[in-house]
C-alpha cells in the first residue's frame, strides 16, 4: 500500500497526462491529468488493457502478441503518436513515451507520459469509432439525431458486436431498425424529450427495454451522448444489458457504479429500511479492511461510533420528505482492525433504484481535523515557543481573578524581560535571537508549579501568572528561581550566552484594580524599575513607579519627534598627535541641546535609539551633516578625517553600504576622509557577515577604527581577519594610568598587539599632561579628550582647526 501511494504520489506530480502500467502492458495507475483529458474518473478501468483506450495502425502481416506490439510503439527512446479513445468517445491524439519506475516493488512497471496533440480531422472520426466500438463490453449503437424529424431522426448507422450478440441480430437487420422500433415502450413524447436533454445537456441516462429478435425483452440501461462528426450530429448510446439473476450487479453497473469505483472517497449504497450495505467501492474496501463479502453483512451503523439506527433514521427523514437533497453529518467510522478515523459524510437518497438506496459519499478527514486543532493552538498558543500568547493570557488572567476573588487567596502577575537580549539579536541575529527566546520559554517553564500560566507576549517579553498563592514568600522564590535558572550559561550554536531577566510583580488583591490590562501594565512598570535597579532582579509595583515608567515613555517620543523636528546636532571633538598637539582629525557625535532635558547626555538617548532602530537612521544623518559640514574645510585642510560611529545594529541592513556612497556622491566628500568607528559587540555578532560589510567599506576607500577596545568582549582572534586600520583604547584604562599599573600594562598589550598587526593605536579620554606624557612614553602617538577640547558646533571647531594651523 505504501508503494503504492509512492506511484499514485509521483505520476500526479508530472505535468502531462500519465499512466502506469505492468510489463503486460496492464493498467495499474493514472494521474488526475489523465482523468481531465478522459474526461471521467471511472474509465479506464485498473488492470484492464492499455491497448483498449490508445490505437495506432497495426501492420496486417504482424504475428506480435499486444503488449509485443505496444512495447514496439512506445519505447524511452521514441515519441510515438496515437489516439486516445477518450470516456466519452471522443479522440484525441497524443505524442506517448515511456520511461521505467524506480519504486521498490514496481521494477517491471512503466509510466506512460501522454501529451495531446491536435485532434484528427473529423472524416476520419467515424471510422476510428468503428474500430473501437466493436472491441467494447457493452452494446453501442450510433443513431442520426435530426432536429426536424425528417425520417432519419433514430436511424442506426453503425452498431457492435456486442449489441448484435446481445439481440439476436445480424449488422444488417440491427441496421434496418431504429431506437423507436427497437424500443416499443417508448413513444414520441419520450422520443423529443430526450431530444430536449440532450441538445441542453450533451447527455442522457435512462432505463430502457429492448426487443430481440426471438421478442424477448431486455432491461437496459442506456447513456446517450450527443456527438458531432463532419458537423453532423449523432447520437452515441452505450447500453448496459441487466440480467435478473446478478441482483448486486445490477447496482454496481448501474449508472454510477464506475464513478464509485475509482473514486479516491469511500462510496457506500444501501439499503434505505435496514441500512444494510449492498456496494461498497475499493477506496471504502481498503480504508475499512474488509472483503466485498464481509462488508455486505454489515449495517452504516456498524461503523459509525456514535450514531444509532434510530438516530440516522430521524436525521435523513428529510430526505424523504423532499425538504433536502442531500444530509451531511460527522462521526468516527470504525475499521475492522478497531482502528477509528473521523469522517464527512454526504447521503443522498437515489430513486433510480428500486427499491430506493441511500447513496454515501464518505471523507476522511483527519487531516482536516488536525488542521483545525493545529489552527486552534496557533489561535491561543505563541508559534516560536509554545506558550501562551497575548489573548490566551488575557482570559487565563481574568479567570484566575474570578478564581482568585471566589477563593480569598492571592494570585501575582511577573512581567519578564530578558536583559540586553535586544544586543544579542541585533549583534549575533535573529536566528540566536530566536532560540534563546525558546530556551527562556523552557527555563521558564521549568522554574514554575503546573498550576501557573507562562505566556510570551511578543519580543522578549514574557509573563507569568502565580495562583493559589498564601503568602509573598512564595512569590518571591519562584521569582528567584526564575532568575537562577534564566542566568545559567548556555550554547547556542557555537556561541556561549549567559544573559539574565528584570521581573516586574504586581499581587492581586493589594494591587489598585481589579482590572487584567491595568495589571499587566503595573508589572510592566515594576519590571522597567527593576531594570533601572541594576538587572538581574525583581521589584513588585508601587504607585512611584508608573510616573517613572510615563516619563520613560514620554521621553522615547520626544527623541523620535526631536529627530524629526532635526533638534539634533552633530559636534566635534578633535584627535591629537600627542607630541605636537597639533589635530589631524575629529570624531563626529551627536547631541541633542534640549532645554527640557538639560542633562540628559547620549549615553541616555542613544540606547532609547537603539531599541527603537531610529539609530539607523541617527547615525547616517550624522554622515551626511558631517560631509557637508567638512565639505568646505576639506579645500584648506586635504588630510583631516573625520570619524562617525556606526551602531551594530546596522550590520543587519544589506544597504548600508549602498546608504553611504549615496551619502558620499550626494556631498562630493572623499572616502579617504571619512573613518567608521565601530564596537567590539560588532565583531562577536557574526564574524562572516561583519567581515563582508567592513571589507566592502574598507573597499570603497573609507578606514576602520575599532572603538572601545578592552572594554568589551575581547576579540582578539577576530583583528586578523577584519580590515580594522585603528585600536582605540577605552577611557576607563586612561583614566587612572597615573596611579593603576594594572592599567599600564594593559594599555602597553593592546598598544604592542596593535604594532604587531600592524594597526595604529588612539587612546580616549586623556584629561592630564600626565597621562598624554605617559601614553607617549609607551609608545602611543595620537589622542583624544577635554585636556585638547571637548566636543563643540562646526564652526566652533572650524575655530580650533584654523588656531592649530597658524
Amino acid at each position: 500500500m505504501e508503494n503504492a501511494t509512492h506511484i499514485n504520489d509521483f505520476i500526479n506530480s508530472l505535468p502531462y497526462p500519465a499512466l502506469c502500467v505492468d510489463q503486460d502492458y496492464m493498467i495499474k495507475a493514472y494521474n488526475r491529468k489523465f482523468a481531465q483529458i478522459y474526461k471521467s474518473s471511472i474509465y479506464p478501468k485498473l488492470d484492464s488493457p492499455l491497448g483498449k483506450i490508445l490505437f495506432f495502425d497495426i501492420p496486417d502481416n504482424t504475428d506480435d502478441a499486444p503488449h509485443e506490439i505496444l512495447s514496439k510503439h512506445l519505447n524511452i527512446e521514441n515519441k510515438t503518436n496515437l489516439s486516445l479513445q477518450t470516456h466519452d468517445n471522443e479522440i484525441i491524439n497524443v505524442c506517448a513515451q515511456t520511461s521505467n519506475v524506480e519504486i521498490k516493488g514496481f521494477e517491471n512497471y512503466k509510466i506512460v507520459l501522454l501529451e495531446p496533440l491536435k485532434e484528427l480531422h473529423e472524416s476520419h472520426k467515424l471510422t476510428i469509432y468503428q474500430n473501437i466500438f466493436d472491441n467494447l463490453e457493452h452494446g453501442i449503437f450510433v443513431s442520426i439525431f435530426n432536429d426536424e424529424d425528417d425520417g432519419r431522426h433514430g436511424q442506426f448507422i453503425h452498431v457492435n458486436d456486442v449489441a448484435c450478440k446481445q439481440l439476436g441480430y445480424s449488422h444488417d437487420e440491427l441496421l434496418k431498425l431504429n431506437a423507436r422500433t427497437l424500443n416499443p415502450t417508448s413513444n414520441l413524447e419520450t422520443i423529443k424529450a430526450i431530444g430536449r436533454n440532450l441538445k441542453r445537456d450533451g447527455e442522457t441516462s435512462l432505463n430502457a427495454i429492448h426487443v430481440g429478435k426471438d421478442e424477448k425483452h431486455h432491461s437496459v440501461n442506456v447513456t446517450a451522448k450527443l456527438i458531432t462528426i463532419d458537423n453532423s450530429s449523432y447520437v452515441l448510446s452505450i447500453c448496459k444489458y441487466l440480467h435478473e439473476n446478478h441482483k448486486e450487479d445490477e447496482v454496481e453497473h448501474s449508472r454510477f457504479g464506475r464513478l464509485i469505483e475509482l473514486s479516491w472517497d469511500e462510496i457506500y449504497a444501501f439499503n434505505t429500511k435496514n441500512l444494510r450495505f449492498n456496494l461498497a467501492n475499493t477506496g471504502a474496501l481498503d480504508n475499512l479492511g474488509y472483503s466485498k463479502h464481509e462488508i455486505y453483512q454489515l449495517k452504516i451503523t456498524d461503523l459509525l461510533q456514535d450514531i444509532s439506527e434510530n438516530t440516522f433514521h430521524r436525521l435523513t427523514q428529510s430526505l424523504f420528505d423532499g425538504d433536502r437533497s442531500q444530509v451531511v453529518l460527522e462521526s468516527v467510522f470504525k475499521r475492522k482492525d478497531e482502528t477509528q478515523y473521523p469522517v464527512e459524510i454526504r447521503i443522498q437518497l437515489s430513486h433510480s433504484e428500486v427499491p430506493p438506496v441511500y447513496l454515501a459519499n464518505v471523507q476522511d478527514i483527519s487531516i482536516r481535523k488536525e488542521t483545525e486543532k493545529n489552527l486552534v493552538f496557533l489561535a491561543n498558543h505563541d508559534s516560536l515557543t509554545g506558550l501562551y500568547n497575548r489573548n490566551m493570557f488575557i482570559k487565563k488572567l481574568k479567570d484566575s481573578l474570578e478564581m482568585c476573588n471566589r477563593s480569598d487567596s492571592l494570585m501575582a502577575i511577573l512581567f519578564l524581560d530578558l536583559d540586553g537580549f535586544k544586543y544579542i539579536n541585533d549583534t549575533m541575529g535573529h536566528d540566536i535571537g530566536d532560540k534563546l527566546i525558546s530556551r527562556t520559554a523552557q527555563q521558564l517553564l521549568k522554574s514554575v508549579r503546573n498550576t501557573d500560566s507562562v505566556a510570551r507576549l511578543g519580543g522578549d517579553e514574557f509573563t507569568v501568572i502565580l495562583t493559589n498563592i498564601k503568602h509573598t514568600t512564595d512569590i518571591t522564590s519562584i521569582a528567584d528561581k526564575i532568575i537562577e535558572n534564566i542566568s545559567e550559561p548556555c550554547e547556542i550554536d557555537g556561541h556561549s550566552i549567559k544573559t539574565s531577566c528584570s521581573i516586574g510583580i504586581t499581587v492581586y488583591p493589594f494591587a489598585d484594580s481589579d482590572n487584567a490590562y491595568t495589571l499587566i501594565k503595573q508589572a510592566d512598570t515594576a519590571m522597567y524599575q527593576a531594570k533601572a535597579s541594576g538587572k538581574n532582579t525583581y521589584t513588585f509595583y508601587a504607585a512611584t513607579l508608573a510616573k517613572q515608567a510615563m516619563d520613560l515613555r514620554k521621553l522615547e517620543d520626544n527623541i523620535k519627534r526631536a529627530f524629526d523636528k532635526k533638534e539634533f546636532e552633530v559636534y566635534y571633538q578633535s584627535k591629537v598627535m600627542l607630541e605636537s598637539r597639533k589635530i589631524y582629525a575629529a570624531e563626529a557625535l551627536i547631541r541633542w541641546p534640549n532645554k527640557k532635558y538639560p542633562n540628559i547626555s547620549p549615553a541616555d538617548f542613544i540606547p532609547i535609539m537603539e531599541k527603537s532602530n531610529l539609530i539607523t537612521k541617527v547615525d547616517l544623518w550624522v554622515l551626511e551633516t558631517t560631509c557637508k559640514n567638512i565639505k568646505e574645510w576639506l579645500k584648506v585642510y586635504p588630510d583631516l578625517i573625520i570619524s562617525f560611529n556606526l551602531s551594530a545594529v546596522h550590520f543587519r541592513n544589506n544597504t548600508l553600504v549602498k546608504d553611504i556612497k549615496k551619502i558620499l556622491l550626494r556631498t562630493g566628500v572623499s572616502s579617504r576622509n571619512i573613518e567608521v568607528e565601530i564596537t567590539e559587540g560588532v565583531l562577536i555578532s557574526n564574524a562572516d557577515k561583519a567581515k563582508t560589510v567592513l571589507n566592502k567599506l574598507k573597499k570603497i576607500g573609507l578606514s576602520i577604527s575599532l572603538d572601545d577596545f578592552g572594554s568589551g568582549y575581547s576579540s582578539l582572534s577576530y583583528l586578523k581577519q577584519l580590515p580594522i586600520n585603528c585600536l582605540k583604547i577605552d577611557r576607563s584604562f586612561v583614566m587612572d594610568l597615573e596611579t593603576n599599573k594594572d592599567s599600564r600594562v594593559i594599555i602597553e598589550a593592546i598598544i604592542n598587539l596593535a604594532k604587531s598587526l600592524d594597526l595604529s593605536v588612539i587612546a580616549e579620554g586623556i584629561e592630564s599632561d600626565t597621562q598624554a606624557n605617559i601614553l607617549t612614553e609607551l609608545k602611543c602617538y595620537q589622542g583624544q579628550g577635554y585636556l585638547f577640547s571637548k566636543p563643540c558646533p562646526a564652526d566652533n571647531f572650524l575655530e580650533l582647526l584654523q588656531a592649530d594651523y597658524k
